[in-house]
């Protein structure tokens, strides 16, 4: 009786593992990324992102914003320090080689919000432009 009961835990952790890890792959391969503008840094090590992200019929595109290393190319990912509802309306603006200020108008809702991000301290002000 227990060989039946671990076997069946083992059969459901792999089929739990298996649809969360295909979703994952999935929802990456149905989306795709925009790039609206980059800003790099004053020491040019790392540069700031603006994109639209959208993810097929029946789902709501969002303006995101990722920090990575200047000659990298954005990957088919989500941002990696800010997400909010709706398309366009950010801009970045490097106060120094440490400091990022993320400016934004109109968002319904803010997914993702970093205030720090790989040695950046990151600034947001909700502006009209």
């Amino acid at each position: 009786m227990k060989k039946v009961q671990i076997v069946l835990l083992g059969i459901i952790v792999f089929i739990i593992a298996t649809i969360r890890i295909g979703g994952i792959l999935f929802t990456d391969f149905m989306c795709g990324n925009e790039i609206l503008a980059e800003s790099v840094s004053q020491n040019e090590k790392m540069k700031a992102v603006i994109f639209d992200r959208g993810c097929g019929v029946g789902s709501s595109d969002s303006t995101q914003v990722s920090l990575i290393a200047n000659g990298q190319k954005l990957k088919n990912k989500s941002g990696n320090i800010f997400v909010k509802s709706g398309k366009g309306n950010v801009k970045t603006v490097w106060l120094d080689d440490k400091v990022l200020l993320i400016q934004f108008t109109d968002a319904l809702k803010i997914y993702k919000q970093k205030n720090t991000y790989k040695g950046v301290s990151i600034k947001y002000e909700y502006a009209h432009f």
